[in-house]
Formats: structure tokens, sequence, C-alpha cells
């Protein structure tokens, strides 16, 4: 267990030391605006950061402004149903993170970071010099603030323009961050004098394909014992890097193995590959598993912008005087960001790395995981928040009761998204950084789009029979509590020595660019992109149902669709990042593609005003451009949000422990940023989308996006950029084709045998061999004809381990991705499915009157708290705890994230049960009650979201870190996706038989409170795949104690047994081990201890039963049944933290031969009648005597608890043996009097 926690904590990329010390210029390769080594003092650092930090909010603002009023905008304005908004809603957002991985690939291979908008983190990373130990720590918190400027621009999105919207008008509602968008253009271009620039190499792409090529060219041949035989270049220029060999995919290995008799130079790139191109695909494949668990942490922060947005709709928006819009809560989770980011950056960070002794406080994984727990928490409580909402029918249910969920999941974004962004930043390779920085938007993507699915699925599910279903139009008719159930149960000197560059091309000075003086910018930018974004999403919905005149369920739909693509194009603008544009040229572009795209989208929104009434066909023209508009602000987003992070990653010296510290915190504000940029926009711009108008509602954080291109563009000169390499994808393919080659030659012993290249010069690196994915490490394989000192071999036969260990990095990230699709199925409700119940409640709070997108403030305000207190408070702590510098792995802060955000789509289940109450009384739920919903999703987010980011930008190869990024966008956009396809489901599925299905166009006729049900139990069943003795308790105290609002004959049964059964397998280990383990303190040597263990310690142990048995009792008959399994649980937990404080104390038996074998050979013995005397036993350890005592005092030394386990199968065949008995006598009985053998089972 120690061996895999070592090895999950273990960098994937081990940066070699420099050879010698930098002084004025950055040492990682960076360069300035004019080509020219970066100077510290001049550019990159902070300075630059400032510019991207502004362009990133000005993109933020713009996003968030459309996303987070999305659903409202596409059923009020399109006329969209509640279930076709989710779906659009979900679909749109994970397109918007699918693009940047477009955006990641131009950057890292032609345009770089800084003309790719999407390279924004990874061309903000770039500002800091990874070989110096300052900037090592300044980039780990350039995240942190990347993420907070992303949130201050989502929150002027979902307040401001989203009061825009609610107020004035949609076309001013998207005018806004339109022109914030192109402010955010302008700022982005004025610092490009500051910024550090990468030089550009070859394609990602290619080198991956490079190695893929060689290693299944090699495939026939062996893969030599000493790795130190594979090919890898002898000499490099101070640009390049080098990768240590892994023993993971060894097959890859084999695209750097070298012919005998061949000179390398006679060898192509796609026969013989560099060790380090093979560990590039190494790295890639081992980022995979990380990606793939962020993608179930963006389904659950998905439910923002869908499920909870139309729970928010569908309560009452009256807060006092005001009326809150149901995005508008989203504020909640941008606020909870902007108040996390710090607190995890200043109070969290600093007591974590005191009890952890890590620079980042808790490791990526940690911080993870505690996104994904809080997540789940998010969802269960949005849950218990809808059914409580159709339980007070027709009393309407404040919309303020979703601000908890908004609040947890931005603490979940706190956790995960930054931690997923900073992990794929560092873990990439180095030609890759915007590409992998790209995984993260496509785990958004994917998670979108997932969401999409799992709407359908859940509309087509629950509708079957002509009932309304869980997510209907009518949503106090429906069972929204479910699904949100179901979301809530599935998730070193002056220069830089890590190649960095300024924008002149020379080495980046640490003390004139990079670290936070270049993040400032890069946040900045983010931003304003996260003020855009929501000022769209959050809205879309109500403008396609409003405007455009669409059904719910289509409008749901188009939003998952559009949310999806927003999410899955990041893997194109990280592959143009990491390939071709750098991450800065590929923010630039994408950014100036973002603004078109909100300027046609306003243009769509004034259209009546442009036309009058002069044209026919209007609604079909309307949605044609408006369409055109949000899909170019997806292509756009595929470029900005894989390559802000990575870029402001860059900013930090990586080779600096300082740097590299501060690089933890980076994602968390980067995150923060994202959720500012978010709060406003549910709040400001959505209220103007709906009381003034969409044209003004777009047109502002269109402006804003203006704002934030030329806030970034200004930072320029203080960025540290990266210079391109080759293709991430060319190295990759290149393992992949070496390792198929190579796929006949076994595999050495040693794998030091295994091609690489020799030490590099500073900033460069090389990535530690693997033992995981064997085949791969056969692309490193060289040949016995090959050359044993090759210069110039054949890439796609023979790979570097370095090479061949990037792919498998991106193979071991997968599954984290897969885990987060979950999450964001579940947070691309509240773009769809929330927005709507929020519709159908009462928006009324005191004199004004809430849009149902600005209840996504909630989410934002959540975010904004949390990830200052994670970064200040958490961090500190758990390292002190852990020992992790970042205080939480990935996987614990996703794990957190995905708990949150089952809660609050448990909570939003209640709440829609509860408002379908008073709507059959005619009065409106208060919208208010979706506000606790969002706080929670905004603290999963806290937790996921950013836990996210960090894991995969660290876990991505160097080359790779725009397209690692970009996975986590995929993840969203692929929930998305899946939810649009839910909602498709579960509508078709509903609506069998003539029915309102869960989701119809009136809530009040469906249960929308069922599909948050589902998402809520399908999150809580797939968090649970892996369960110790602990978690087993927990399963029966869940069927007690919620599950029972399910109503679900089946459901509650299977989940006690499942509960049953683990505490039964958990006593397996803990009945027989429990006694033996504690007679093992005491000496066999002193007479005086082995008196009190034979005869003490027996009597000792059946009083303690006896007493545990006392408050058993009492709890069954004094407390309910969930109070029971409730106590239960606690007790448990505390039995654990007790046994594990006395670890320090205990004595322990190390075994020395196996049980089993012992037990045959006593057998054999008295078989072959060798077993005759008492003497014969002590010379094979038995002791012959049989006394009465019990077996732990006469058993033999080795097999103490083996022997103990006799008096339990005792037992166990006593209770066999009489459940048996009773089932004779049951048979007999019935058959005697005539009876079936079975009652018939009457669900209640």
């Amino acid at each position: 267990m120690e061996a895999g926690a070592a090895d999950e904590e273990r960098p994937l990329i081990q940066h070699l030391p420099p050879e010698e010390q930098c002084s004025q210029y950055t040492c990682d390769g960076t360069v300035n605006s004019d080509k020219k080594p970066a100077l510290k003092q001049s550019t990159g650092n902070w300075r630059a950061c400032f510019f991207i930090l502004g362009a990133q909010f000005a993109e933020t603002l713009c996003f968030f402004m459309v996303s987070k009023n999305l659903v409202t905008y596409l059923t009020s304005a399109l006329h969209e149903s509640n279930i076709d908004a989710a779906q659009s809603v979900s679909i749109w957002i994970g397109t918007s993170f699918f693009t940047p991985l477009i955006g990641a690939f131009l950057a890292d291979t032609y345009w770089g970071r800084y003309w790719t908008t999407p390279c924004i983190p990874a061309f903000g990373a770039d500002q800091f010099d990874s070989a110096d130990p300052g900037d090592r720590l300044a980039k780990g918190s350039f995240f942190n603030w990347y993420y907070f400027s992303m949130n201050v621009g989502s929150l002027l999105s979902t307040t401001l323009l989203i009061w825009v919207v609610a107020n004035i008008g949609w076309s001013v509602g998207f005018a806004i961050p339109m022109l914030l968008s192109g402010f955010g253009l302008a700022l982005f271009f004025a610092g490009r004098k500051v910024y550090w620039y990468k030089k550009q190499g070859g394609s990602p792409l290619t080198r991956v394909s490079q190695v893929v090529v060689a290693a299944v060219r090699n495939h026939r041949l062996k893969l030599p014992d000493d790795s130190s035989l594979l090919h890898e270049v002898s000499k490099v220029t101070e640009d390049d890097y080098r990768t240590q060999l892994t023993t993971q995919f060894r097959f890859f290995d084999k695209a750097a193995i070298l012919s005998d008799g061949i000179s390398p130079a006679q060898w192509s790139p796609w026969r013989l590959c560099t060790v380090s191109q093979v560990e590039e695909l190494k790295m890639l494949l081992r980022m995979f598993p990380v990606w793939v668990s962020m993608v179930v942490f963006f389904v659950v922060t998905a439910q923002i912008t869908s499920t909870l947005i139309e729970q928010g709709m569908a309560m009452d928006g009256r807060v006092g005087p005001f009326t809150l819009p149901a995005a508008s809560i989203a504020t909640f989770d941008v606020i909870s960001v902007l108040v996390w980011v710090p607190v995890y950056d200043t109070v969290l960070v600093p007591l974590a790395r005191r009890v952890t002794g890590k620079d980042r406080g808790i490791s990526h994984l940690q911080r993870i995981g505690v996104g994904l727990a809080l997540a789940a928490v998010a969802m269960a409580y949005s849950a218990v928040v809808e059914a409580r909402r159709l339980g007070t029918a027709p009393a309407p249910a404040s919309i303020m009761w979703q601000a908890p969920s908004y609040l947890v999941l931005g603490v979940a974004e706190a956790f995960s998204v930054i931690g997923m962004m900073e992990f794929f930043y560092e873990q990439s390779p180095e030609p890759m950084k915007s590409l992998c920085t790209a995984l993260g938007q496509l785990a958004i993507a994917v998670a979108n789009y997932l969401n999409s699915g799992v709407l359908s699925v859940v509309a087509a599910a629950t509708t079957r029979g002509g009932g309304a279903g869980w997510i209907p139009d009518n949503l106090d008719e429906g069972h929204l509590d479910y699904f949100f159930w179901m979301m809530a149960l599935e998730q070193c000197s002056q220069y830089t020595c890590d190649g960095t560059v300024d924008i002149d091309r020379r080495p980046a000075l640490k003390h004139s660019t990079g670290n936070w003086r270049a993040c400032f910018f890069i946040l900045g930018a983010e931003f304003t992109q996260c003020l855009c974004f929501s000022a769209v999403v959050k809205n879309l919905v109500r403008y396609l149902t409003s405007v455009l005149h669409e059904s719910n369920v289509n409008a749901a739909r188009s939003v998952s669709t559009w949310i999806g693509t927003c999410f899955f194009t990041p893997l194109i603008g990280a592959f143009l990042a990491d390939t071709f544009w750098g991450r800065y040229r590929t923010i630039v572009i994408c950014l100036s593609v973002y603004t078109i795209g909100m300027l046609i989208l306003t243009t769509s929104a004034s259209l009546p005003f442009l036309l009058h009434d002069s044209y026919n066909n209007g609604d079909d023209i309307r949605r044609v451009v408006a369409y055109l508009g949000l899909y170019l602000i997806a292509l756009g987003a595929g470029g900005i949000k894989p390559c802000m992070s990575a870029l402001g990653a860059d900013q930090f010296d990586g080779a600096d422990p300082v740097e590299r510290v501060t690089k933890g915190s980076f994602f968390n504000y980067y995150y923060f940023s994202n959720n500012m940029g978010t709060l406003l926009s549910t709040t400001v711009l959505v209220w103007v989308q709906d009381n003034i108008g969409w044209g003004l509602g777009f047109a502002t954080p269109m402006l804003l996006m203006g704002f934030g291109l030329s806030m970034f563009v200004a930072g320029r000169r203080v960025y540290r950029y990266r210079k391109l390499g080759r293709s991430p994808l060319t190295r990759v393919s290149q393992v992949v084709v070496a390792a198929v080659r190579n796929h006949r030659l076994k595999l050495p012993e040693d794998s030091s045998v295994l091609h690489e290249l020799p030490s590099p010069t500073k900033g460069g690196y090389r990535i530690q061999h693997t033992a995981r994915f064997r085949f791969l490490d056969k692309a490193a394989i060289p040949s016995d004809s090959d050359d044993n000192s090759p210069a110039q071999p054949n890439p796609w036969r023979l790979c570097t381990v370095s090479q061949v260990e990037e792919l498998k990095m991106l193979l071991r990230v997968f599954p984290m991705w897969a885990s987060l699709l979950v999450f964001f199925v579940v947070t691309a409700q509240m773009s769809s499915t929330l927005i709507e119940q929020s519709a159908a409640m009462d928006g009324r709070v005191g004199p004004f009157t809430v849009p149902p997108a600005s209840l996504a403030t909630f989410n934002v305000v959540a975010v904004l708290i949390w990830v200052p207190v994670y970064d200040a408070v958490l961090v500190p702590l758990a390292r002190r705890a852990t020992g992790n510098d970042r205080g939480l792995s990935h996987l614990q802060r996703i794990g957190v994230g995905l708990a949150l955000s089952a809660v609050a789509m448990a909570y939003s289940a209640q709440v829609e049960r509860r408002r379908r109450r008073p709507a059959a009384e005619e009065e409106a739920m208060s919208i208010m009650w979706q506000a606790p919903c969002y706080l929670v999703l905004g603290m999963a987010e806290v937790f996921t979201s950013i836990g996210m980011l960090e894991f995969f930008y660290e876990r991505s190869p160097g080359s790779m870190k725009s397209l690692g990024t970009s996975l986590a966008h995929l993840a969203v956009a692929t929930a998305n996706y899946l939810n649009s396809g839910v909602l498709g489901v579960v509508v078709a599925a509903t609506t069998r038989g003539g029915g309102a299905g869960w989701i119809p166009d009136n809530l009040d006729e469906g249960h929308l409170d069922y599909f948050f049900w589902m998402m809520a139990l399908g999150h809580v069943l797939y968090a649970n795949r892996n369960i110790s003795f602990n978690h087993g308790m927990l399963i029966p105290t869940i069927s007690a104690s919620i599950l029972v609002h399910l109503h679900l004959f089946g459901i509650h049964c299977v989940a006690v047994y499942h509960g049953l059964y683990l505490v039964s397998f958990g006593t397996g280990g803990i009945k027989f081990c429990t006694s033996a383990f504690r007679a093992d303190q005491f000496d066999l040597a002193d007479p005086l201890e082995t008196n009190k263990k034979c005869s003490s310690l027996i009597l000792q142990l059946l009083l303690l039963l006896d007493q545990h048995r006392i408050p058993a009792i009492s709890n069954c008959a004094s407390l309910g049944v969930g109070q029971h399994w409730l106590g239960g649980q606690i007790l448990m937990s505390l039995c654990i933290a007790v046994f594990v404080a006395g670890r320090r104390v205990y004595k322990s038996n190390k075994p020395d031969e196996e049980s089993l074998v012992k037990t045959m050979v006593y057998s054999a013995l008295l078989e072959s009648k060798h077993f005759a005397g008492h003497s014969q036993c002590n010379e094979h350890h038995v002791e012959c005597s049989i006394l009465p005592q019990p077996q732990r005092c006469q058993s033999p030394n080795t097999m103490k608890s083996l022997s103990f386990v006799l008096g339990q199968l005792g037992i166990a065949a006593g209770n066999y043996l009489n459940s048996s008995i009773l089932s004779i006598v049951v048979v007999m009985t019935r058959r005697m009097m005539g009876l079936a053998w079975v009652d018939p089972i009457q669900p209640k």
C-alpha cells in the first residue's frame, strides 16, 4: 500500500538538474516577443500573468455570460423544453471544452501559446522559470489565480450580465460580454513585450505517432536488458529535454531499439525514436486514467448549467425585495471559488506543507479527490432540496436553498479543477504542454456530453408507462431530486531553467518575466472568458426557449450539446498549441474567434431591432445566426480553455522549488478567477438578459471579452513561452508504431538497456522508466543490428524511454478522466435542468425578481469562497497530516468533489419534490430553494475541477501540457454530450404511452425530481466501486436514511444487502485478527505476559463483546432505522481512527511461511505416518496437546490468526445450518398448507 502511494505521488516527469546556473536570462528556453532570450527582470513572471489573467477574465466573463444563462435563453427565448435545453447546454459546453484540443495542438505545434487563446493556462505557466526554485513555487500559485480570474469573470457574468439579460434583454446581455471579450483580447496583446515565449518545435502528434509507428515496426525486436542501449540523441541544445525511461508500456520502448549494423542516421524517425520521445507517449498514456476520473466530476458540475438552473427556475426567486434569476444562483459557486482560491493558496497550502512536507501541501490526486467528494455532497444536497421542494407544494420553496449546493460545488472546483489543470501541465511532455492542458477542457467537454446523454437516458427511462418522468417541464410533476441523487451517487538563477523564453525568444529572466506578474494578465483574460461563457451558458436555455421558441427538451439538449462541444474543442486547441502555434498565439487567435462568436450571438439577439418586421421566418434566421455564434464561441473556447491554464503554469519555473510550490496555487486562483467571471455573469449579466434585453446581455460580455483579449496581449512582454517541439501526437504515435514494430522483441530484464538520450542540457528532463504498459517499452528496445552510438535513428522504430513514458502518462490518466464524466454530467444540470427547475419556481426575492440563470451565482460564490479557504487553510492542514505538498492528492480532492456533487443532486431532487407540492395548489415555491444545491456544486467544483486541472497538468508529458490539460475540458464536453443524450433518453422513456414525461415543458406535470435522484444515485454508485469495511457501513446508512425517499422498489433492498455483505466482508479481516493481533502484544518469553495472554485476554475479549451488545440493542430500541445505521457508521469510523492512532506502539509478527502450505505439510506427515510423536510435532512448529482453551493459545506460532478462524467457522456453519433448516421448514409447511413457495412482493 505504501508502495502504491509512493508510486502515485511520484512525478511522471523527472527534471534533470541544469548543468550550469542561469543569471539574467531564463533557463527554460523561453524567449521574449522579439524571439530573443527572455530577461527575467523585464519579462515573464507575474508581470506577464497579469495580462494573461486579464484576458482569461474577459474570456470567462463572456463564456459564462452565455453558459450560465443559456438554459434560460433556450427555454424562454427559443422556447425549448427543459430536457432539450438541458441537453443543448450540456452539448454546447462540452463542445466549448472540446475545441481547446485543437487550440492546444496549434499552440504546441505551429502558433505557440501566445497566438492560441486556448493555451492561456499553459502560456501563463510559461511566465515562470521551471529551473528557478522561486519561480516554481510561484507557478504553483498561478493556476490558483488563473482559476480565480476565471471565477471573477464568472461572477460578473452570473450577476451583472445575467441581470442585464433578465431586465434589459438578451441582445444587451450578449453584447456586453462580446465587448468585454474584445477588451480582453486587447489586454492580452498589451502584454506581449513582457511575456516569455516557448520556442515552437515539431508537431506533438507527429512525435507520438512516430513512437507508435516505430514500436509497431520494431514489434519483433527484443527489448534489451540494459535500457541504456535504447536510442537517445547524444547531443541536444539547451532548449531540448530528455525524459528518463520508465518500465510502463514497455512495448513502446521498441520504438527506441537500435538494429544491429545500421547507423541511426540511416533510420527515419518513423522507425527509430528516442527514449524521450517514447516516454512522452507513455506520459500521455499515464495521464489518461486521471483524465477519465475528472470527467465524472465535470458531469456533476455540468448540473450547474442544466438541472440546477431548471430546479432554480421552479423555485421562488424572491430574496427580500429582490427576485433572483435561476442562473444567478451560480454566483454562490463563483463566490465559493473566489474565497477558497486565496484561502487555499495562502492558508491551506502553507499549513498542509508543514504537515506533509510537500511544496504544494497536498498532491494533485488528493486535491482532485476532495473536489470529487464535495461534488457528490453537492448533488446529494440538491436532491434533498428538490425532494423538500416537492414535499412543500403548493408552498413555494425559496431559491436560496440552492445556495449551499453551489457553494459546495465551488469548493469542489477549487480543489479538483485547479488540481487537474496543474497536474496536466506538470506531467505533460514539454512539446505538448498546451495539448495536455487541453485535456482538462476535454474532460469538461466529455462530461457535458455525458451529462447530456444521462439526461436523455433519465428522461427516456423515467417517462416509460406514460409518467411525467424525473425532469418534466413542470418540475412539480417530476422528480428532479431523484436525478440529483443519481448524480450524487455516480462522482535557481535570474533565468528560468525549464526552457521557457520571453517574447523575443531569449531565455526568460525571472525578475522580469513569468511568475505572478504574468499570471495576472492570464487570470484576467481567463476571468473575462469565463464571464462571457457564463453569460451565455447560464441563460442559454432561456434564450433558446423564449427568443428562438424552442421546446424545453430541445433547448436543454442543444445547450448540453453546445457545452459538450465547448469542452471538446480544447483537444484541438491543445494540439495546435503544443504542435504549431504555441499557447500564447493560440490564445490570441481563439480569443478573437471567441469575440466574433459573441458578436454574432449578439446580432442574433438584436435581429428584431435591426431588421424590424421586414423579414419572414424570423425565428429560423435568428436560430441559424445564434447557433453560428454559439459554435464559433465553442471553437474559440477550444483554444482558450486548455492553453490559458497551461500558459499560466508555464510562468513558474519547475526547476525552482519556490516557483514549483507557487505553481500549485496557480490552478486554485485560475479556477477562482474563472468563478469570479461566472459570478458576475450569473448575477449582473443574467439579470440584464432577463430584464433589459438579450442584445445588451450578450453585448456586455462581448465587450468584456475584447477587454480580456487586450489585457492578455498587454502582458505578452512578461510572459514566459515554451519553445515548441515536435508534435506531441507524433511522439506518442512514434512510440506506438515502434512498439508494434518491435512487438516480437523480448523486453530486457534491465531497463537501462532501453534506448534513452544522454543527459540533456539545462531545461531538459527525462522521464523515469515505469513497469506498467510494458508493451510500449518495446519501442525503446535497440535491435541487435543497430549501432551502439546512434546519431539520428528512425523515431518510428526506436524511441527513447522518456518518449515511451510520455505515452504511458497519457494512458494512466484515462481512468481519472472517465471518472470525471459523472461529475460533469451533474454540473451540466446547472445549465439545463436546474435552470428549467428555477423557471418553474417563484423568482421573487423581496422586491426583486431573480432570473433562473442567476441562481448559478451561488455556485460561483461557493467556488470563490472555497478556493481561497482550500488554498490557505485546508492545504496547510492536510499537508501536516499527509506529508504531501498539496495536502490532498489529486484523487482525494476529486473524490470529495464527486461526493459533494452527489449531495447536490440529491438536494435538487428533494427541492423538486417539494416544489411540486405547492404547484398543486397554484402557489409557486421560492427559487432560493435551489441556492444550497448550487453552493454544494460550487464546493464540489473547487475540489474536483481544480484537482482535475492540476492532476492533468502535472501528469501530462512535458511536451503535451496543453493536451493534458485539455483532457479536463474533454471530460466536460463528454459529460455535456452525455447529459444531452440522457435528457433525450429520459424524455423518450418517460413519455411513452402519451405521458408528459419527467421533463415536460410544464415541469409541474413532470417529475424532474426523479431525474435528479437518478443523477445522484448514479454518482454514488460510481463513487463506491472501491469500498472498504468502513464504506460498507456507509451503504446501509444511506439506504436507511436517504434512499427510502426514492419510492423505487428494489433500490433500497439492493443498497441494504450491498452494505450488509460489505460489512460481512470487512468482518472477515477483523474478527479473528483483532484478538490475534492483541495477543501479539504480549511477550511469550515472559511468563507473566504469557499468562495474561492465554487467560485474561480471552475473558476481556468476551466481556468487550458483551459490552458492545448493550449499546447496539439500545440503538435498535431507541433510534430510528436511519439513525441506528448512522450510529454504526460513526462508531466504525471512530474505531478506525482509534486503531490507527496506536500504530506506532503496536508489535507485529512477520509471517515466514504460508499457512495453507503448512497445513498441507501436516496432512502429508500424518498420511506418511511420520507424525508419531510430540517431538515431531515440535519440529514442525505444532502443539499436539489439545486443551480446552481457545485455539489462539495452542496454535502454531505462524498460524495464530488462521487457527483462531476455526471458532468463527463454527459460528458461520451454525448460522448457515440454521438458515437451511428454516428454509426446509417453511417449504414443507407451505406444501402441507397448499400455499405458494413465495408470497408475491407488494412494493410500497
